[in-house]
């Protein structure tokens, strides 16, 4: 096991023995946090307000002046400051969650990832639905563990919940401005307040601007700018005591420049048929902004995103409500990425298609003597529909090589465009029960179950992409006009011939989890917890030439025990949460290879039987005089694959027995110091601080290829400003990243080379808010 840097190590333990990874503060109003309240953050993990540190479960909460503060501004961005999750976006800026080590890799339109997403209670579940900036948040809570029971399916790996300011009784109204490097401006507003006896609303809206970052080494040309908008319109609506009507219309749209990966190595599928300018590509040097790409090409996106939340609160009895969520999420997607990271024209992808989602869920929640009850259902149908058009670049990709006939026997030039296709629908119901009993003052027994019952349809293929060139080939292999321009040329292993036919599987499955709190003081929570949760099957979106390359993955499932604690010391000057923890995984979703009789091996998603996780989340916050709050944490994730033989990255037979989960670091840590120095003659504060992010050593694939490791790297990030102790207004210049360390967060196998994303340099500038 390849350990952390001394320094970075001791950094990482000593702020863990003093601080924190709970900076929730005074939700919406902005005040500073005064050291008594660290205990009484307030947290919806159950579905309803709970005080953090009366809730059984590891739990990192973040208010929105700490996201601020740290530069939160997307779902990529805060994989920086929650320990053990990890965000590795792919090249058209599709994220890929991982928390403790749980994930799935793909980035297809259509795959649900193991970490569920959720607004307002709301599920955003597929990954291009999450892209959008975070923006007029009250909080946001990252559940670890499976949460199947109350969240719903696809949560094996934890839960993600934002929680969005809401309307105010009162006339409120602020903005927050920041301009940094690469021109890059920022900004946001908010305006809230009653319009009617029984209604309010607020309404907010942000957007980014900024230049390019990226700078081409190999000629005179730049790219990588941002261009983002989004609002959120939020209506609160109480006829009566008894009754709250909640309406939440939101949406983002993101015409951004997407990230050149990074040449790293010249990788040809064929190397003596490859381009000799592959093997002289010039290699950049070790410094994030450097990229190469096709000249003249615009590598863009134009993604929007829409969604409509609408919940009814009714009172039907003393502290019993019955509520309504309904949800509606809709993500239309344009993206082209270079596949190559060179200006060889060697492959771009083209990705396009649309997914929409529609969850309807009834619960009946309430106190019922010393038992807090939850019952419902739910039903949840969704489609995708996407599309990966790949240019193969013509003659100078090795790639276009392996169509050889009989009329051209070398095959040169005769793949040029290839896409996949795929048509996906899902539905399921479920019901679902929870009870918290209270068996003395201190010990709180907690049970829950769910049934889950899932149909899932695909129609899916690869295709010609209407030139006739791949539909040529195949007729030449198989010495019959199978397949024409514009159509399928998948084959039916059976008869050869390229049907579209409608491909359908039915699961079910029992979630549920058992704990016990023991709560010896106020002050003092101990509990152990037993769970388990599943990530529903899925259908993949491939190079596929055999119809049995679709055949679909099967449900994972993740029981997960955990034991912790909940700390309040010195009368609340000290918070600290250690949870340990152990995960049985089975039948764990990824993307391999199978081998092909005509084109060898090609990429099939499976199951692995077995695997296991274990580690624990340690955090604390301490605040030792008025004015100083130490925060830290350290994570520790070791997973394990047990017998499995797959493939690497360079389709090697492979023995993964005792490899750990891609994308998984076994080691992060996060740190913050901040001081508040008050200034004479008014109510304002000096504000200095300064943070850390640590991740060890990982890989991008299961079989630890070498070329495919994703180093360790350890970043800072300083900050000094005024500020009114109100929370009124405030003005910080900040830096992060201020060694400009180079790191990267993946790294793949692209068309005959392998690339790197690298993470940004480093960057600076200044940040203004107020309130009214």
């Amino acid at each position: 096991m390849r350990l952390m840097s001394p320094s970075a190590l001791l950094l990482g333990c000593s702020f863990t023995a003093l601080a924190a990874a709970n900076p929730v503060q005074a939700q919406d109003s902005g005040a500073p946090q005064s050291a008594g309240n660290y205990a009484d953050i307030i947290v919806t993990a159950n579905k309803r307000e709970q005080n953090i540190n009366d809730v059984g479960l590891s739990i990192t909460a973040l208010s929105a002046d700490a996201l601020v503060n740290k530069g939160v501004a997307s779902s990529q961005d805060l994989a920086r400051v929650v320990p053990a999750l990890t965000v590795a976006a792919a090249a058209d800026g599709t994220p890929v969650y991982t928390l403790r080590g749980v994930g799935f890799n793909s980035s297809n339109l259509g795959a649900q990832p193991t970490v569920s997403i959720y607004l307002d209670q709301a599920a955003l579940p597929y990954g291009p639905m999450t892209q959008g900036p975070i923006f007029d948040l009250e909080r946001v809570e990252v559940l670890k563990g499976p949460q199947g029971t109350l969240f719903g399916q696809n949560s094996t790996g934890g839960a993600i919940n934002y929680i969005a300011n809401k309307p105010t009784k009162d006339f409120a109204a602020g903005a927050t401005g920041t301009f940094g490097r690469f021109n890059t401006f920022q900004g946001e507003a908010f305006v809230s307040g009653p319009i009617g006896s029984t209604l309010s609303a607020r309404l907010a809206v942000a957007g980014t601007r900024s230049g390019d970052w990226q700078e081409n080494y190999t000629r005179s040309d730049s790219i990588g700018a941002q261009r983002k908008v989004a609002g959120r319109l939020l209506l609160d609506w109480q006829p009566s005591d008894r009754l709250t009507v909640s309406l939440n219309l939101n949406g983002w749209i993101d015409t951004s420049d997407n990230q050149i990966p990074q040449f790293f190595a010249a990788s040809p599928r064929v190397a003596t048929q490859a381009s000799p300018a592959l093997f002289t590509q010039p290699s950049p040097r070790r410094n994030a902004r450097q990229a190469d790409w096709d000249a003249g090409r615009d590598f863009e996106r134009d993604n929007k995103m829409g969604q409509a939340i609408l919940r009814v609160d009714y009172e039907v009895a003393d502290k019993v409500t019955l509520t309504s969520l309904s949800n509606y999420a809709y993500a239309k997607i344009h993206s082209v990425f270079d596949n190559d990271g060179t200006s060889l024209g060697l492959s771009y992808v083209t990705t396009s298609g649309h997914v929409e989602a529609f969850n309807q869920e009834f619960r009946l929640a309430g106190q019922f003597g010393g038992a807090l009850v939850t019952v419902g259902g739910n039903y949840s149908t969704d489609n995708s529909y996407e599309s990966s058009l790949q240019d193969f670049g013509g003659i100078l990709s090795s790639t276009t090589n392996v169509g050889a006939t009989p009329e051209n026997p070398d095959g040169v030039g005769d793949i040029f465009f290839n896409e996949n296709r795929g048509r996906q629908t899902n539905k399921s119901w479920a019901a679902f029960g929870n009870v918290e009993y209270a068996v003395t003052d201190q010990i709180t027994l907690i049970g829950g179950i769910r049934y889950t019952s899932l149909k899932h349809s695909n129609q899916a293929c690869s295709a010609d992409a209407g030139d006739g060139s791949f539909s040529n080939v195949i007729n030449g292999l198989f010495g019959g006009p199978l397949t024409v321009p514009g159509g399928c040329v998948t084959l039916d292993n059976a008869t050869f011939t390229a049907p579209f036919p409608v491909q359908r599987f039915k699961e079910d499955n029992v979630s549920w989890r058992a704990g016990v709190n023991f709560k010896p003081s106020r002050d003092t929570l101990l509990y152990a917890l037993v769970s388990r949760g599943y990530k529903a099957g899925n259908y993949p979106v491939i190079n596929a030439t055999a119809r049995s390359q679709f055949a679909p993955v099967k449900q994972e499932q993740l029981t997960s025990y955990e034991i912790g604690t909940k700390l309040s010391l010195f009368d609340r000057m000290v918070q600290f949460n250690l949870a340990g923890y152990y995960y049985d995984y089975r039948d764990k979703q990824l993307l391999t290879n199978t081998t092909d009789p005509v084109f060898g091996l090609l990429p099939v998603l499976a199951n692995v039987p077995k695997s296991t996780v274990k580690g624990f989340d340690l955090d604390a916050v301490v605040k030792p005089s008025d004015g100083l709050t130490l925060r830290g944490a350290l994570s520790y994730a070791d997973s394990k694959i047990k017998n499995f033989a797959g493939f690497d990255a360079f389709n090697m037979p492979t023995d993964l027995s005792g490899k750990s989960f891609n994308f998984s670091p076994k080691w992060t840590s996060t740190a913050d110091i901040e001081y508040r120095l008050p200034i004479q003659g008014g109510g304002t504060d000096l504000i200095i601080g300064g943070d850390m992010t640590y991740n060890s050593a990982t890989y991008a694939d299961l079989a630890q290829t070498p070329s495919l490791r994703i180093d360790a790297y350890t970043l800072f990030g300083a900050r000094v400003g005024v500020g009114s102790r109100d929370g009124r207004w405030s003005a910080t210049l900040w830096g992060r990243n201020i060694t400009n360390k180079y790191y990267w967060y993946n790294v793949q196998v692209g068309y005959d080379t392998i690339w790197r994303l690298t993470g940004m340099p480093a960057t600076y500038g200044v940040t203004a808010s107020f309130k009214m």
